[in-house]
This record gives structure tokens, sequence and C-alpha cells, in this order.
């Protein structure tokens, strides 16, 4: 009997723990709307994705930990692990995901320049030369 409670209570502390985990996913998402500016139809695709991925994750969790049982107790710790999760640490961790959203971006700007700036500047020169290859062109067909 001892270790059956001991099971369930194990469970329930595993349960928190992916409440907290599926609070973390989800400020993913918002601290990447907060750094990418989102038309309504991508926050939509975002949240059905974010559905889909966190009831995958519930139907594997319940599958591997508890033999596909739903148990209320197990939503009541999911629901508890989200909670403690948004109350104590969302900050901490959005602010930690934006920071590393902005890094991110901040790199891939500069290696977009990097990588860019030659094609831009071979582009504008050879829409030069062909403006003067068309100016010439002008000229010679005046001349006939």
């Amino acid at each position: 009997m001892a270790q059956m409670i001991s099971g369930q209570l194990c469970l329930f502390f595993f349960s928190i723990l992916y409440g907290m985990i599926l609070g973390m996913w989800y400020d993913f998402f918002r601290a990447l709307r907060k750094k990418i500016v989102h038309k309504d139809r991508a926050v939509h695709i975002e949240d059905l994705f974010y559905v889909l991925t966190a009831a995958f994750g519930l139907f594997l969790f319940f599958q591997i930990y508890n033999e596909g049982r739903l148990r209320f107790y197990c939503f009541l710790g999911i629901f508890c692990g989200m909670a403690v999760y948004f109350f104590l640490f969302s900050r901490l961790i959005t602010g930690i995901f934006c920071m590393s959203i902005g890094i991110l971006l901040w790199v891939q700007k500069g290696v977009c320049t990097v990588f860019f700036t030659p094609l831009k500047l071979i582009v504008k020169s050879s829409c030069k030369s062909l403006k003067k290859m068309k100016k010439t062109i002008k000229i010679i067909r005046k001349s006939k």
C-alpha cells in the first residue's frame, strides 16, 4: 500500500514538473511574440502548435508514467505546476527568452548584412552599368 501511495505521489510531482515545462513552453511563444511582431493568423497558428504539442506531450506523459490512465490528481498537479511557474518564475524566464531571441535576431541581422552587402553592391553596380549601356544604345540608334 505504501509503495502505491509513493508511486502516486511521485506521479503527482512529475505532473507538477510537466505543468512547469508547459508554462515555459508557453512563455517561449510569448517572448517570440514580444520580439517579433506577428499578424493574427500567425498567432493563431502558434497557439494551435502550442496546443497540439502540449496535448501530444500530455498523451506521452500519461502513457509513460501512468499506463494511459487519466487521474484527477495528475491534472491538478499540472495546473499547480503551471500556477507555480507563472507566479514565481515566469518573469525571469520570459526575460531570458526575450534576451536570447533578441541576441539571435541581432546575430541573424549581422550575418545577413555580411552576406547580402556584397550582393547588393553587385546588383547596384550592374544596374548602373545597364543604365549606361541603355543610354549608349539610345545614342547609337539616334545617330543612325
